[in-house]
């Protein structure tokens, strides 16, 4: 009898690299020998033992790695070949695969990668955040900063703000939920000023006071690039929210900003229609839950007057009869507003019958949202009038309301005669 043995030598990432076939991937880290990544079916597994869910990355048909590779290398080598073949999705997969990964592996990553522009590390970012960032500021090409719900500390806010200070690339830089302080927050305020390339900053629900406020704004009254800026959440009674406005009376290039659930003791009542009656730039605007009150007035008597708003979202500040009603006198002349959040505003049926008689003849709103406005028969009636004589309305919210059987079948009645709207009568 002969035997015949027959030895293969298990390739490496590099070598299947070209031959990408079969079923699915693991990836052994040498940082953590006992934990295995399957891209297929989105599973960290260990190879003996529990295992635990992880992030569903489908990066390729089938390719088996069972070496000793380290996840940088292999991330690096996945992410290189998509860029080369212009797969997007593939990318932005192998990419996110850093949030699974130590700081030496993504240091790794941007220092090797020579594809690589964007690094999105959101909810997993714990550590040298600044050795991070001089990594990537030492590559000169990255676009996309995302490191929300990671911890920057001051070493850290420092490091970015020296980043934004000279980077020639930089488009979006995303610090939401970051634990960001206001000193950090002031220098990357400061830094802002010197900047020419961010058109996207945002960073809400940090800790955003007076110093802080007042840098941000002094950066947007003579930055010239920024486009979006999100500073929502930070309720702080010291919070400079007419600091912010102030610096939009000259600003010509801000388009969005999101100012949504902060404080607003600083700003007088006059603030808000000063804003929408000077700046032309912007055309998104989100003060939802400020708690406006009288300051609503004013606001819808700036909006009378403006041209650029296209979405404004008050949602969670209480609205009163009187209110509605000059908000139904806004939507009548104003020719631009395409979207209209008044979710959670209490502006019940005589309110709903007011912006109702707008919308008959209004011909620009396209998106109206009216949930958990304590509306009722009434209101129900002359909302389901405007589905069937209004050919612009696109979409309606008017989910988590007090609506008995009968209010139901007045809106399905409605709707059948315009099907085109979308109709929106429970939550989601």
């Amino acid at each position: 009898f002969f035997f015949f043995f027959f030895f293969f030598k298990q390739k490496t990432a590099y070598e299947m690299l070209r031959s990408l076939v079969g079923s699915e991937m693991c990836i052994r880290d040498r940082d953590c020998k006992c934990r295995w990544i399957n891209f297929k079916e989105g599973l960290l597994k260990m190879k003996q033992g529990t295992c635990h869910k992880g992030h569903p990355l489908s990066l390729i048909d089938s390719f088996l790695i069972s070496d000793y590779t380290s996840i940088s290398r292999v991330i690096t080598v996945l992410y290189d070949y998509a860029k080369k073949r212009k797969n997007i999705k593939l990318a932005k997969k192998a990419s996110e695969a850093l949030q699974y990964t130590s700081i030496k592996n993504i240091i790794s990553v941007v220092k090797s990668s020579t594809t690589m522009t964007e690094l999105r590390l959101k909810r997993y970012l714990k550590g040298d955040v600044a050795a991070v960032i001089s990594a990537v500021r030492a590559s000169e090409k990255f676009t996309i900063l995302d490191l929300q719900y990671g911890k920057v500390d001051s070493k850290g806010a420092e490091a970015i703000a020296k980043f934004l200070k000279n980077s020639e690339t930089l488009r979006t830089l995303i610090l939401e939920n970051s634990e960001i302080d206001d000193a950090g927050i002031s220098s990357i305020g400061n830094a802002l000023i010197e900047n020419k390339s961010l058109t996207t900053l945002k960073l809400g629900y940090n800790k955003i006071y007076f110093k802080g406020t007042l840098a941000i704004a002094r950066a947007i009254s003579v930055n010239k690039t920024l486009e979006h800026l999100g500073l929502e959440g930070c309720s702080s009674p010291r919070f400079n929210m007419k600091s912010i406005i102030d610096a939009l009376k000259t600003n010509k290039t801000l388009k969005v900003l999101n100012l949504a659930n902060n404080r607003t003791e600083y700003t007088s009542i006059g603030d808000f229609k000063m804003l929408l009656t000077t700046n032309r730039t912007l055309v998104e605007l989100n003060l939802g839950y400020c708690a406006l009150s009288v300051a609503t007035n004013n606001l819808f008597n700036g909006l009378m007057a403006n041209k650029t708003i296209r979405i404004l979202g008050i949602e969670g500040n209480i609205i009163r009869c009187k209110q509605a009603k000059i908000i139904s006198d806004a939507i009548n002349v104003n020719k631009s507003l395409k979207k209209l959040n008044l979710y959670k505003s209490s502006i019940g049926d005589k309110g709903a019958r007011y912006i109702a008689a707008a919308l008959k003849s209004n011909k620009s709103l396209t998106h109206l949202n009216l949930g958990l406005s304590k509306i009722r028969y009434d209101g129900v009636v002359a909302m389901a009038e405007v589905i069937e004589s209004n050919k612009t309305l696109e979409e309606l919210h008017i989910y988590s309301n007090t609506m008995e059987s009968e209010a139901l079948e007045v809106l399905k009645k409605a709707h059948e005669v315009n099907k085109t709207i979308r109709l929106f009568t429970k939550a989601y």
